[in-house]
């Protein structure tokens, strides 16, 4: 029997006590000191049980395996999601749940996050963003490193397909960008119906293998934009995602030449 391990958090008055220090402890990310980053924790005695358990799962580090990076993404939002799949999407908008699991369990995730990175001029802001909710709700959601996973497993999920309940998790993260892409999906309120959700995806796919089109965040926005003014006019959330995907396709396919210069 795979052994269970405990779910934890951190208390608020930790996470924002940590959040003042962070340009105190910000180079013992960058010089990859853990030690010290543990022993504040432990200081503190900041991890707390919440009383649930999980099925830790490594995740995949893309130094150490010869896979495309949308593949090691793919397997890594199961990963998450599947092992953590018992929260509730409250318990999982919580900052001081996906603060306390990353240090806890998911180092070796964060040394690779941190080698990639730590050339890069925003660094420092890129870092604190990965560990800490720094943006708006919605965005920080997909934008910390651990809580991106599971959003992205909770929001692609399909309980209709019970051959591949992930197959749009493998159409999203069929381009590059990916960051970008989830930012862009999951910070607008439409995609919170995965009707319209799983159709923006199934249109965006049509378009690409069947008509020419260019895998890109773009195609996304463009997407996006299209469905946002098509809610102006008539009621999206009646529509099933074939409707969206049909739409979607039809004014592409038939405007082709207002997108050219973006999408082709």
């Amino acid at each position: 029997m795979e052994k269970m391990s405990p779910i934890f958090y951190v208390t608020e008055n930790f996470i924002e006590w940590y959040r003042s220090e962070y340009d105190n402890i910000f180079s013992y990310y960058k010089n990859l000191e853990f030690e010290k980053i543990d022993e504040i924790f432990d200081e503190y005695n900041a991890y707390k049980d919440t009383g649930l358990t999980f099925r830790y799962k490594d995740l995949l580090i893309a130094e150490e395996e010869d896979l495309p990076t949308n593949k090691i993404l793919i397997e890594n939002v199961k990963r998450v999601h599947s092992s953590l799949n018992m929260l509730t999407p409250i318990q999982a908008s919580d900052e001081r749940l996906w603060f306390a699991m990353y240090h806890k369990y998911y180092k070796k995730h964060m040394t690779s996050y941190i080698n990639k990175n730590k050339n890069h001029k925003n660094f420092y802001s890129r870092l604190k963003g990965s560990i800490l909710f720094e943006h708006s709700a919605k965005r920080s959601l997909v934008v910390q490193n651990i809580s991106l996973l599971w959003w992205l497993g909770h929001n692609l999920y399909d309980e209709a397909n019970q051959v591949d309940p992930y197959y749009y998790l493998s159409l999203f993260a069929a381009g590059s960008d990916l960051s970008g892409k989830a930012v862009l999906l999951f910070s607008n309120n439409i995609t919170h119906n995965k009707q319209l959700l799983f159709g923006i995806l199934e249109a965006e796919n049509h378009l690409v293998n069947q008509e020419g089109f260019r895998r890109s965040r773009n195609l996304t926005a463009e997407c996006l934009r299209f469905i946002n003014f098509t809610g102006s006019v008539r009621i999206l959330d009646i529509m099933t995602k074939d409707d969206i995907k049909n739409l979607i396709v039809k004014e592409f396919t038939e405007n082709s030449h207002n997108y050219k210069q973006i999408l082709f």
